[in-house]
């Protein structure tokens, strides 16, 4: 659960949020990059594609195994509990 890194972590997490991905080969290599700058956590929409589809998978080039990756329902409603909470928030 998304709330227990904020618990222990406090204000210091950094996190990958997304909306609505659907594209698998973008999942993969958005989560191939969140691995190499050392995220904390991967957050999808409950309406993004499967992050353990095989081709996603593959695409992280297997970073996928060492990012925790997280699907909430309400991707709007945990962002503004992070802010909340102290986390920076960084979006486009």
């Amino acid at each position: 659960d998304v709330s227990e890194i904020i618990a222990v972590r406090g204000g210091g997490i950094r996190l990958v949020c997304m909306d609505k991905i659907s594209d698998t080969s973008n999942l993969g290599s958005i989560i191939r990059t969140a691995a190499a700058f050392g995220v904390d956590g991967v957050v999808l929409s409950s309406d993004s594609c499967d992050a353990w589809y095989r081709r996603c998978v593959r695409v992280s080039m297997g970073t996928i195994f060492k990012v925790p990756i997280y699907r909430v329902n309400d991707l709007q409603g945990l962002c503004k509990e992070l802010g909340e909470r102290g986390v920076d928030t960084i979006a486009t």
